[in-house]
């Protein structure tokens, strides 16, 4: 609890972070319910694997791939928003600005080379998701 009002700014940062990507996730979503596969199965935006016990496995069918390409969307969505963001935490007259305002009470500014990395940490992160979406894509095919 001393960590939250010791660090606010910090809190505010991971909790902006947090929100926008599960409110990209859900938007993008929502955006494809309506994607509807050649076997006439809707794909809902949440991803289903199908097994028991340690083993997990998806089924090949439209719907399945359908619920894949879903997931590319969402990840690639979440990566686009993460790389503006890197290079926003790195654009120094925009940090100038913020420190003369009030948002840079609100803002990390000063910890934002800490931030960049963090956001680059996520990049990397949602990258390889979205390059095992496409790559469980790919072998459904085969």
């Amino acid at each position: 609890m001393q960590y939250l009002s010791n660090h606010p700014q910090d809190v505010f940062f991971a909790t902006f972070l947090f929100i926008t990507i599960l409110s990209l996730f859900l938007i993008r979503g929502l955006q494809h319910i309506d994607m509807v596969g050649t076997d006439g199965t809707r794909c809902w935006p949440i991803i289903i694997a199908k097994g028991s016990g340690k083993h997990f496995h998806f089924r090949k069918s439209k719907f399945s791939m359908l619920l894949i390409k879903h997931f590319k969307i969402q990840t690639g969505c979440v990566i686009n928003f993460l790389l503006a963001l890197l290079f926003l935490l790195m654009c120094r007259p925009l940090l100038t600005i913020f420190r003369r305002h009030k948002v840079g009470e609100i803002i990390p500014v000063d910890d934002h080379v800490h931030y960049h990395k963090l956001a680059g940490v996520l990049v990397m992160l949602f990258s390889v998701i979205h390059a095992v979406a496409h790559f469980v894509n790919i072998g459904m095919f085969f």
